[in-house]
């Protein structure tokens, strides 16, 4: 298993916290620190933290698709735009890794086409290789770039369009290992020619085609995938052109741990700091568990100001680094697999040209970053310079078999009855195109949990209800006096303390909320979540208090009080380290009866 260097910040571990370097055969070194590093992490925390506006509903990534199995993800794809120089054409891999002038910014831009088919106006290759006995369970094909029109030129030192007309980006070809191009229609993710922001600029979009059914109907999956007819501003454009195509399969493989797969999208514009959480996955009691994540990225220039990849748990943080990608400019216009780039395209460029697709491998020695039981993963984005655009992340991180996609209780939290299908043997699967048509957008971190008015669960409906002796009393709000209440024995109802708060809702899930604030309308109450999840703190959803007409926002829902009380004391553990959140109130828990 290929794992990369990487520096750990711990979180503060009595008076004394570990620094500890991961190599590529996960050799130990072990340096022990003095309590001064405290005050490093805090200011490593205030560091990657902004203020920020309210991003528009565009700026999110939101769950495309999830799925509990023995399994895992892969990703793959290549750039359709290149330079065009000399004697090198579109076709020349670019291998220029220099920086300066060397960026898509300064350079005239050319469609790459490979395929020696006269039909087409522009291809490039990339192969998929997956472990023997796969079984294929989501292929999700993406195709983005920046378009604002069809080719420009700099005139005056300043891109203008030579060619003014903007062709329709939704259709292109996709040709599977020895088969034949097939049309594929895509959706929009993005569509920057009707975002004021970008409009008259570089237009970026982001198109998504489901081809789950093409892949699996192929007689071969491993082998060369060609993506023809995508669209891209050929020339010269503000800020630079380029543009790509991704593939990301989901596989289930008995060979694997059971995991939970989940596969986001969506347009997140990163200049100065961004962030998206993975949630409602527990690591189990195993021997190992090393999560991937895999990701795309456009307009991401090689040596262009500084931006990282920031991985947190609840305690533990640190910045990606593999040899081809440095901490301080992660993304640098590269396709990469672990450690190197990815060889297996046409053309093979080493600098894509503001086109990026990574995947690695995180490393989780002795359960130091993802400890057993930890269920929450923050990926956060920096941006000192120039903006980039986020559209797609995907974690594959082992999780209980007893792990429920939850989104029965999402649709039951809005009152909306589902009757779910059942899923393949050992497997719960939510496609987005099964289910919301639309995620409520401005939730930033896209929670799984969070609200989404259309969910319609593939889930086995399982849960993992847990019972304890002796129930913690809940933190009671100031100037409120918190009594014991004494848990149930076996086949008894638990007892809830007096002081929790109670509401009766028939619309409602029963059970424990955390509520983060209680709101009159519910734009206020996203807002309020969105901010939140930008410094690090979970915040599931909202839901209405018909009643009152009040929206409750809330960090998470439990089932029992017991498991309410333990999920309150972390979150408001972890709240009162984030310099961040050093002037938000703790969580209180609401029982919905």
């Amino acid at each position: 298993m290929e794992c990369f260097q990487i520096k750990i910040y711990l979180s503060f571990l009595g008076n004394t916290i570990f620094l500890r370097i991961f190599a590529s055969k996960f050799v130990n070194l072990q340096i022990k620190l003095k309590v001064y590093m405290r005050i490093i992490y805090s200011l490593l925390l205030c560091l990657s933290a902004t203020s920020l506006l309210w991003a528009q509903e565009s700026d999110t990534l939101t769950t495309r698709y999830k799925v509990l199995s023995k399994g895992n993800i892969t990703i793959t794809g290549n750039n359709i735009l290149n330079r065009k120089e000399g004697k090198a054409d579109a076709n020349t891999p670019y291998n220029d890794l220099i920086g300066g002038l060397k960026l898509n910014d300064s350079q005239v831009m050319e469609y790459i086409d490979v395929d020696k088919d006269k039909k087409t106006f522009s291809s490039s290759t990339a192969s998929v290789s997956l472990p023997k006995n796969s079984k294929i369970l989501f292929a999700g094909l993406y195709w983005a770039a920046t378009y604002p029109y069809e080719e420009g030129q700099v005139v005056a030192k300043k891109s203008v369009a030579k060619d003014a007309k903007r062709e329709s980006v939704e259709e292109v070809l996709l040709k599977v290992p020895k088969g034949k191009y097939t049309p594929v229609k895509g959706e929009y993710v993005f569509d920057g020619n009707t975002d004021s922001r970008y409009i008259g600029k570089n237009a970026p979009y982001v198109m998504f085609a489901d081809v789950t059914k093409l892949v699996q109907s192929s007689k071969r999956i491993d082998g060369e995938y060609t993506v023809a007819n995508v669209r891209a501003a050929r020339g010269s454009v503000e800020g630079g052109s380029c543009g790509g195509w991704t593939l990301v399969i989901a596989y289930e493989n008995a060979s694997e741990p059971f995991r939970k797969l989940d596969i986001k999208d969506g347009f997140l514009e990163v200049k100065g700091d961004k962030s998206i959480a993975f949630t409602n996955y527990k690591i189990p009691s195993v021997k190992e568990a090393f999560p991937r994540l895999v990701g795309a990225v456009l307009d991401a220039d090689f040596n262009q100001g500084e931006n990282k990849v920031g991985v947190f748990s609840d305690k533990v943080g640190f910045y990606l680094e593999t040899k081809t990608r440095k901490i301080k400019n992660f993304f640098n216009s590269s396709i990469t697999y672990g450690e190197d780039y990815l060889k297996q395209r046409k053309p093979n460029s080493k600098n894509t040209l503001g086109f990026d697709i990574f995947s690695v491998v995180l490393p989780n020695y002795d359960f130091e970053v993802f400890p057993v039981g930890n269920d929450y993963l923050r990926v956060s984005f920096s941006s000192t310079n120039d903006s980039y655009y986020a559209f797609l992340m995907g974690l594959a991180i082992n999780t209980e078999e007893s792990t429920s996609l939850r989104d029965e209780e999402v649709d039951r939290l809005l009152g909306k009855k589902t009757t779910p299908k059942v899923a393949p043997t050992g497997q719960t699967v939510v496609n987005a195109n099964q289910a919301a048509s639309a995620e409520v957008k401005t939730n930033q971190q896209a929670n799984i949990a969070q609200t989404n008015s259309t969910a319609k669960a593939n889930t086995t409906g399982q849960t993992n209800a847990t019972t304890q002796a002796k129930p913690p009393v809940q933190q009671a709000p100031a100037g409120q006096t918190a009594t014991v209440g004494q848990a149930s024995q076996a086949g008894q109802t638990e007892q809830i303390p007096d002081n929790v708060r109670r509401i009766t809702a028939t619309n409602v899930k029963k059970g424990f909320y955390l509520i983060l604030g209680v709101y009159s309308n519910k734009e206020n109450a996203e807002k309020y979540m969105f901010g939140l999840r930008q410094k690090g703190m979970r915040a599931e959803g909202s839901f209405l208090y018909a009643e009152k007409n009040l929206y409750y926002a809330y960090s998470l829902y439990a089932a029992t009080y017991a498991e309410a009380f333990k999920k309150q004391q972390e979150i408001n553990t972890a709240r009162s380290l984030n310099p961040d959140l050093q002037k938000v109130k703790d969580v209180w828990i609401l029982y919905v009866e």
